[in-house]
Protein backbone atom coordinates (compact mmCIF):
# COMPACT_ATOMS: atom_id res chain seq x y z
CA UNK A 1 0.00 0.00 0.00
CA UNK A 2 2.83 2.42 0.82
CA UNK A 3 4.47 1.63 -2.49
CA UNK A 4 1.32 2.74 -4.30
CA UNK A 5 1.34 5.98 -2.34
CA UNK A 6 5.02 6.53 -3.11
CA UNK A 7 4.41 5.91 -6.79
CA UNK A 8 1.55 8.40 -6.76
CA UNK A 9 3.78 10.97 -5.09
CA UNK A 10 6.52 10.38 -7.65
CA UNK A 11 4.04 10.98 -10.48
CA UNK A 12 2.92 14.31 -9.00
CA UNK A 13 6.40 15.58 -8.12
CA UNK A 14 7.10 17.50 -11.36
CA UNK A 15 3.90 19.51 -11.02
CA UNK A 16 4.61 20.25 -7.37
CA UNK A 17 8.21 21.20 -8.17
CA UNK A 18 7.01 23.72 -10.74
CA UNK A 19 4.68 25.22 -8.12
CA UNK A 20 7.43 25.22 -5.52
CA UNK A 21 9.88 26.95 -7.84
CA UNK A 22 7.29 29.53 -8.85
CA UNK A 23 6.80 30.83 -5.27
CA UNK A 24 9.89 30.10 -3.15
CA UNK A 25 9.10 32.87 -0.64
CA UNK A 26 5.57 31.61 -0.22
CA UNK A 27 6.89 28.10 0.36
CA UNK A 28 9.39 29.40 2.89
CA UNK A 29 6.61 31.24 4.71
CA UNK A 30 4.54 28.06 4.82
CA UNK A 31 7.47 26.12 6.26
CA UNK A 32 8.06 28.86 8.84
CA UNK A 33 4.38 28.85 9.84
CA UNK A 34 4.47 25.07 10.18
CA UNK A 35 7.57 25.30 12.37
CA UNK A 36 5.93 27.99 14.51
CA UNK A 37 2.89 25.78 15.03
CA UNK A 38 5.07 22.82 15.96
CA UNK A 39 7.08 24.94 18.41
CA UNK A 40 3.86 26.28 19.92
CA UNK A 41 2.57 22.72 20.37
CA UNK A 42 5.87 21.67 21.95
CA UNK A 43 5.71 24.64 24.31
CA UNK A 44 2.17 23.71 25.36
CA UNK A 45 3.24 20.10 25.91
CA UNK A 46 6.24 21.20 27.98
CA UNK A 47 4.03 23.41 30.14
CA UNK A 48 1.62 20.54 30.63
CA UNK A 49 4.45 18.17 31.55
CA UNK A 50 5.79 20.73 34.00
CA UNK A 51 2.40 21.03 35.67
CA UNK A 52 2.08 17.24 35.84
CA UNK A 53 5.54 16.99 37.39
CA UNK A 54 4.73 19.58 40.05
CA UNK A 55 1.49 17.77 40.83
CA UNK A 56 3.32 14.44 41.15
CA UNK A 57 5.93 16.02 43.43
CA UNK A 58 3.21 17.53 45.61
CA UNK A 59 1.43 14.18 45.90
CA UNK A 60 4.72 12.48 46.77
CA UNK A 61 5.42 15.02 49.53
CA UNK A 62 1.88 14.52 50.84
CA UNK A 63 2.40 10.75 50.99
CA UNK A 64 5.73 11.23 52.77
CA UNK A 65 4.06 13.50 55.35
CA UNK A 66 1.26 10.98 55.87
CA UNK A 67 3.81 8.20 56.32
CA UNK A 68 5.79 10.26 58.85
CA UNK A 69 2.65 11.19 60.78
CA UNK A 70 1.42 7.60 60.80
CA UNK A 71 4.82 6.33 61.95
CA UNK A 72 4.85 8.81 64.84
CA UNK A 73 1.32 7.86 65.87
CA UNK A 74 2.18 4.17 65.78
CA UNK A 75 5.27 4.81 67.90
CA UNK A 76 3.15 6.69 70.45
CA UNK A 77 0.66 3.83 70.54
CA UNK A 78 3.49 1.29 71.04
CA UNK A 79 4.95 3.29 73.88
CA UNK A 80 1.56 3.72 75.53
CA UNK A 81 0.70 0.04 75.21
CA UNK A 82 4.07 -1.12 76.52
CA UNK A 83 5.21 -3.12 73.51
Amino acid sequence: MTQAIEMTNINTLPQENEELNANPLEDANQVIETLRDEIKNLDERLLSLGRNLKKAQMLQRQKERQYTTTSRRLECIRQASGF
